[in-house]
C-alpha cells in the first residue's frame, strides 16, 4: 500500500482562499435568514447536488431526498414573503473549513436549524458550492 505524498488540509490554502470559502458559505447560509435568493444563487454551482435524509411517509424507511439548484434558490425566495423573519442577532452560522486541496474544499456549516457538509470547487477563480449533504436538527 502506498502513502499519499500530499496530505490535504487547510494549511495548504492561502488566506485569500480561506476568506473566499468562508464568505461563500456565509452567503449560502445567511441568504436563508435574510431571504436573498440572488445572494444564494451567486454561490451555487449549476451542477449543485443537495441532499438530505428523510423518512418516507408511508414506509417509515429512510430515504435520500434531493434538492435541485432552483429549489435551493426558491426556498430562499419564500423567506422574502414571511412577515416575521428571524432577527439578525439570532442568526447562527458556525463555519469550519475542514480541508482544502488546490481547487476543491470541504467545510461544515452549523446554523440554528441545520447542519451542512459542503463541498466547494474553485471554478474560473471563484469558489462555488457544488455538493451539500444536510440534516435538520429536529429531523
Amino acid at each position: 500500500m502506498s502513502q499519499l505524498e500530499t496530505q490535504p488540509d487547510t494549511t495548504t490554502a492561502s488566506q485569500a482562499d480561506i476568506d473566499a470559502l468562508t464568505q461563500t458559505i456565509l452567503d449560502y447560509a445567511e441568504s436563508c435568514y435574510s431571504g436573498e435568493p440572488d445572494r444564494r444563487a451567486r454561490v451555487l454551482h449549476p451542477a449543485l447536488a443537495k441532499r438530505t435524509i428523510t423518512v418516507h411517509p408511508r414506509t417509515g424507511r429512510d430515504m435520500v431526498t434531493p434538492m435541485s439548484v432552483s429549489e435551493a434558490i426558491e426556498n430562499v425566495r419564500a423567506v422574502q414573503t414571511q412577515t416575521e423573519k428571524l432577527p439578525q442577532d439570532q442568526w447562527r452560522v458556525d463555519i469550519t473549513i475542514l480541508d482544502v486541496f488546490k481547487n476543491v474544499a470541504t467545510a461544515k456549516s452549523m446554523s440554528r436549524e441545520w447542519l451542512d457538509y459542503i463541498h466547494l470547487a474553485k471554478v474560473d477563480g471563484v469558489w462555488k458550492i457544488i455538493n451539500v449533504l444536510w440534516q435538520r436538527y429536529d429531523a
